[in-house]
């Protein structure tokens, strides 16, 4: 999982996930859950797409594997910037 964001609340996260070789991508979904304390802000949730193995970098999947790569983008409204004092965490939960 890779996540980045901006000062506006723009939130990315991109999900790779590996299947068995021939396993269809059909009903399966990535949800994306951005929390602060416990509670949830914003989330979001996809059908998977299918990746082609052979435009991906051979050590990212494994023979016998295929893999999907999603990438969603998530609000937050009114973000706190993290500062050394006053730290705000956010997690995301895919």
């Amino acid at each position: 999982m890779y996540i980045s964001s901006d000062t506006d609340g723009n939130i990315k996260v991109t999900t790779e996930a590996a299947r068995p070789e021939g396993d269809g991508v059909d009903g399966l979904k990535v949800k994306a859950v951005i929390l602060k304390d416990g509670s949830v802000l914003t989330e979001r949730e996809d059908v998977c797409t299918a990746v082609d193995r052979r435009t991906l970098a051979p050590q990212i999947v494994r023979d016998g594997e295929s893999c999907s790569v999603n990438t969603q983008t998530l609000k937050i409204d009114a973000p706190k910037l993290w500062s050394t004092d006053d730290p705000q965490l956010y997690r995301c939960k895919v």
